[in-house]
């Protein structure tokens, strides 16, 4: 085998190099262990992977073409650990390799997801809707999660504007939602055609109305 290797190194190397079947690493070593000369190697090796390199970059300039579906930018800011209900009996040490998982309560939901979390509908046509403070919304801080006013946001939206689905979402969080209900304000400030954009805000109608969160809906016709 070395003496093949040796005599037609440049062929046996690019044909493994072709190969998907070939562990790349382990040719390395295998290689190595030969007489096969370093020249013959290199060119071999970027002659037989040239036709990978060129499919993989093909693949991803498809890729490229793809149609968006959604998009989303949320913000994020630190808050003391001292503020969640868990503070004083969880130990973040003591889930270091430890595979959590949350078990399922019932049988499999099968109601709409906004309904599931208790979104009413005040007024459709000024994207006005509720959300009650329950714990099924809460985060471990007792307060509504940020991603449920990511859902409370989403059904504003699409209540005001019929007809169309939320594709985009850029939110900006102000303060907790500590009391509830929340209830949120949507102004169209864009129609065009095939989409419509919505500025809303999410007000925690039992704390003097303090504004929680605001965002940027993008819709598209469905």
């Amino acid at each position: 085998m070395d003496e093949a290797v040796a005599r037609e190194g440049w062929k046996i190397v690019a044909l493994t190099r072709l190969s998907p079947v070939f562990p790349f690493n382990l040719l390395n070593y295998a290689f190595g262990l030969t007489n096969v000369r370093v020249r013959d190697y290199v060119i071999a090796t970027w002659a037989g992977t040239l036709p990978g390199t060129i499919l993989y970059v093909y693949l991803g300039s498809l890729a490229g073409d793809l149609t968006r579906v959604a998009t989303g930018l949320v913000t994020f800011a630190r808050v003391p650990a001292s503020t969640s209900t868990a503070s004083a009996t969880w130990d973040p040490l003591s889930t270091i390799g430890v595979r959590r998982h949350l078990e399922r309560d019932g049988a499999l939901p099968t109601a709409p997801l906004l309904e599931r979390i208790g979104l009413e509908v005040v007024d459709a046509a000024g994207g006005v809707v509720e959300l009650g403070n329950s714990p099924y919304v809460h985060n471990s801080r007792g307060r509504i999660n940020g991603g449920v006013l990511g859902m409370v946001f989403q059904g504003a939206a699409e209540a005001a504007v019929p007809g169309h689905v939320g594709s985009d979402l850029h939110i900006h969080y102000l303060a907790s939602a500590r009391v509830g209900p929340i209830r949120t304000h949507t102004m169209v400030v864009r129609e065009a055609d095939g989409h419509v954009v919505c500025r809303v805000q999410a007000l925690d109608a039992g704390a003097d109305d303090l504004l929680v969160a605001q965002a940027t809906v993008t819709l598209q016709r469905y």
